[in-house]
């Protein structure tokens, strides 16, 4: 996470933060950007595994990463088709935002080799999505509207890579 992401954090986080509590945003930013910053700290955590397997996490998470952006806007289309309550849809952005650094993983790189093991191209990063909702822990983390929203987000990245767009 760059230096500017941090940043579009921090005022996420001090947007929440007036939604819930009411006065103004720059009140809860000094907070918020400590939040920010303790997020990029346990994201940036060394992965725990043999080098060779360290090797490979990191190949499969910069796949990932190349593919977030995409999948992120193709969510927020679906969503906004579908007129999918907003609390969803930031459920469902947290969970593309997490696939790089997934919790459940605990930085295992066994693990994401395990469950991930078949990310070989970006365009197999897009199949991330469904791939994981075989795993009922994994996707634990998400409620049934976000888990339904990424799964029509994953299904309009297929049909759209099938179409050639």
């Amino acid at each position: 996470m760059n230096k500017k992401q941090i940043m579009k954090r921090a005022w996420e986080l001090a947007k929440n933060g007036v939604e819930k509590f009411g006065d103004k945003v720059r009140e809860y930013f000094a907070i918020a950007l400590s939040i920010a910053w303790k997020e990029v700290k346990t994201m940036t955590t060394k992965l725990i595994g043999t080098p060779k397997q360290n090797k490979w996490a990191k190949d499969i998470i910069e796949r990932i990463r190349e593919v977030q952006p995409k999948m992120k806007q193709t969510c927020i289309e679906v969503a906004n088709e579908r007129s999918v309550k907003e609390e969803y849809l930031n459920e469902a952005l947290a969970f593309i935002e997490s696939l790089d650094n997934f919790p459940l993983f605990k930085n295992q790189s066994s693990l994401y080799i395990k469950v991930c093991s078949f990310v070989r191209t970006v365009e197999d990063a897009y199949e991330l999505l469904d791939k994981l909702f075989y795993y009922d822990d994994v996707t634990a983390t998400v409620s049934k509207r976000a888990k339904a929203l990424l799964q029509n987000t994953y299904r309009r990245i297929n049909r759209d890579m099938v179409m050639g767009e």
